[in-house]
């Protein structure tokens, strides 16, 4: 279960690269550049599934059961998709992204509605953290458009398209939930397979459109397009084993990748951010902190396990616990089962963590310091939130250091037990 939270971090940073390259590759004047875009995801998203069943040594004609059954997910996140790339023509990435992404939080809220599960109070609080912070983006985001005075029919498209998304992908989110985590209709090896490769199929349709409406075809000379093809892709592996543990808790996470895409466009695109946004990218970045290590800290701690068919809790004993006692039963102690070490995944977490709050504090310093403007807005910024970001930033790195130290620590202890205990092993076996 632990790796699901890795899994969904990974999907963050991948999704939220790939926002900026979109943001790139927007291109306004071009009539089909959303339908360009989808085409050169599908071709992606082909070529990657048919190297992961060569691979994985996967027929998927023999699973073609499944790919229809999974069919209402892959329609779903297409389409969803499609919309969010006709929306870029009316609204830039960075007005449309915070108000799509709130699907991850509602989809969390439909399975806690619908499942009755119980999470920790920490947990809620985590979803609301989240869900202000994106929202409070939005409607900065917004504000900024009325100021540019856009015309009505683009005010409104631009207010429909991101609401569509969400609603869409956020009804796509929530079947996949239930198909891979609730009653584990599918593999993640098949429905990874089924949504790219019917992508595809999307995709030599789009081609066979636009040859049909004359439209000359430049897609190989979108760099920028092939960049965020990749990273969408790669993503939707990891999002897909995402969504097959705990899907309630990382949904919310995947879903706030568009925290990720702002910074970098901070960053990158010299994209200046106000300090109110500022402070709800933080208040969501909380948010998903507290998700992250919340589900981990349970899982390692707690061991939780599924329900039983009369609602009640398995034994809490890990599975080497009940190998030794069934081997005590059957008096066959002298067999010994060997435990593979785990990876510390606290420790990569908490490297994320420092990477994203880095990057944060880079952005926020950065924009502060490039504001000349004659208000004094950038000193009082500096003096107030200046300090509380930089502590932020030295509180990750220590964290992550000592987190890594004792790690080193932890494994080289082991490593001197083993060595005592074979040594002790090689005495016995001579004295025998």
């Amino acid at each position: 279960m632990k790796m699901h939270t890795i899994f969904s971090l990974l999907c963050f940073l991948f999704w939220g690269t790939a926002d900026l390259f979109y943001k790139k590759s927007n291109n306004n004047k071009d009539k089909y550049s959303d339908l360009k875009t989808a085409i050169i995801v599908g071709i992606v998203m082909g070529i990657y599934a048919t190297g992961y069943m060569i691979v994985k040594h996967i027929n998927i004609f023999n699973n073609l059961l499944d790919v229809v059954k999974y069919l209402p997910v892959s329609l779903c996140y297409i389409l969803s998709m499609y919309i969010g790339y006709k929306g870029l023509k009316y609204i830039e990435l960075s007005i449309s992204s915070p108000v799509q992404n709130t699907s991850g939080v509602i989809t969390s809220l439909l399975l806690l509605l619908f499942f009755k599960e119980t999470l920790p109070p920490m947990a809620y609080y985590a979803f609301i953290l989240i869900f202000i912070g994106i929202v409070g983006v939005s409607i900065l985001e917004k504000k900024d458009n009325k100021v540019a005075k856009l015309s009505k029919k683009t005010t409104i498209l631009a207010i429909v398209f991101p609401i569509v998304y969400c609603l869409i992908d956020g009804l796509g989110t929530f079947l996949d939930a239930i198909y891979l985590d609730k009653f584990e209709i599918i593999s993640e090896d098949i429905a990874l397979i089924a949504y790219e490769y019917t992508f595809l199929i999307f995709a030599v349709i789009g081609i066979i459109y636009l040859k049909h409406k004359k439209e000359k075809i430049t897609v190989f000379k979108e760099k920028n397009m092939w960049c965020a093809s990749i990273l969408e892709t790669i993503g939707q592996f990891f999002y897909v084993y995402a969504m097959s543990g705990n899907s309630t808790v990382n949904a919310s996470i995947v879903g706030s990748y568009c925290i990720l895409s702002m910074i970098l466009s901070s960053i990158f695109l010299k994209e200046k951010l106000p300090l109110k946004k500022y402070i709800c990218l933080f208040i969501a970045i909380i948010g998903i902190v507290m998700l992250a290590i919340l589900d981990l800290w349970y899982n390692h701690y707690n061991r939780w396990y599924k329900m039983s068919d009369n609602n009640q809790k398995t034994s809490s004993k890990g599975i080497f616990d009940e190998i030794e006692e069934e081997e005590a039963r059957l008096g066959i102690n002298n067999i010994k089962t060997e435990k593979k070490d785990e990876p510390d995944y606290l420790l990569i977490v908490l490297f994320v963590v420092m990477i994203v709050v880095l990057m944060f504090s880079n952005s926020f310093f950065q924009n502060v310091f490039s504001d000349s403007s004659p208000g004094g807005g950038a000193g009082i910024a500096l003096i107030i939130f200046g300090p509380f970001v930089a502590a932020i930033a030295v509180i990750s790195i220590v964290g992550f250091l000592v987190a890594l130290c004792a790690n080193i620590s932890t494994n080289s202890k082991k490593e001197k037990e083993n060595t005592i205990e074979s040594n002790q092993e090689t005495k016995e076996e001579n004295n025998n």
